[in-house]
């Protein structure tokens, strides 16, 4: 074997001490961050990412804009928080309260949102690409303009819901209740509605699977 020189484990060692005081420092602000929300109820723009909050009680906490990539919020109760403009992306919100919640441009890309409680939650202009939202309570809820690509929805019940000018395409829609869901200007294209209940839906200006857009609230005629 070759000896390394020593002017090169030196750098080698500056490297690895540089990483592990950035790490360190990386740790650190995260459990501030973490303190401050738990003791305040308030941690707008905090770096929260990875985070460990199953079952937490944050009621009414103020978190707009911030960083909770690969949180886990199982089962937390964030009824009514304030999370305008959060980054949610990949987060576990299973079982989650998030009833009347703010998240109006959120990003809740690829997340887990099984059986969690969107009651009267404002989700205006969210992305919700690729998330699972499978046995959710959307009663009330607000999609509007948001972003629901290749999300599944199957089988939950989206009466009341507001998804003017959604993007549902690719989305899996199969056995939906879309019961008088106003639908008008969102875009469908490729989603699967196998078995979904779209009567007196409003379908006006909305973009079919195919492609073709309707002309009518019913869809009967639509332009390609």
């Amino acid at each position: 074997m070759r000896p390394v020189p020593l002017k090169r484990l030196t750098c080698i060692t500056l490297v690895v001490a540089g990483a592990l005081s950035i790490a360190h420092s990386s740790v650190a602000d995260n459990e501030a961050a973490f303190r401050q929300l738990l003791t305040t109820g308030s941690c707008s723009g905090c770096d929260l990412s990875n985070i460990e909050l199953m079952f937490a009680a944050l009621h009414g906490a103020d978190l707009e804009a911030a960083n909770l990539v690969g949180a886990n919020l199982q089962g937390a109760d964030l009824t009514f928080a304030y999370l305008h403009d959060a980054n949610l992306e990949n987060a576990n919100l299973t079982f989650t309260s998030l009833h009347g919640a703010e998240l109006h441009g959120a990003n809740l890309r690829g997340a887990n949102l099984y059986s969690a409680d969107l009651r009267s939650a404002n989700l205006e202009g969210v992305n919700l690409e690729d998330a699972d939202l499978t046995f959710t309570n959307l009663r009330g809820a607000t999609f509007e303009n948001a972003t629901l690509s290749r999300a599944d929805l199957s089988r939950v019940d989206l009466r009341g819901v507001d998804l003017v000018g959604a993007n549902l395409s690719e989305t899996n829609l199969e056995r939906a209740d879309l019961r008088s869901v106003n639908l008008s200007g969102a875009d469908l294209t490729g989603a699967t509605l196998d078995g979904a209940d779209l009567s007196n839906a409003n379908l006006r200006d909305a973009i079919w699977t195919d492609g073709s857009q309707c002309l009518s609230p019913s869809c009967q005629g639509r332009a390609d």
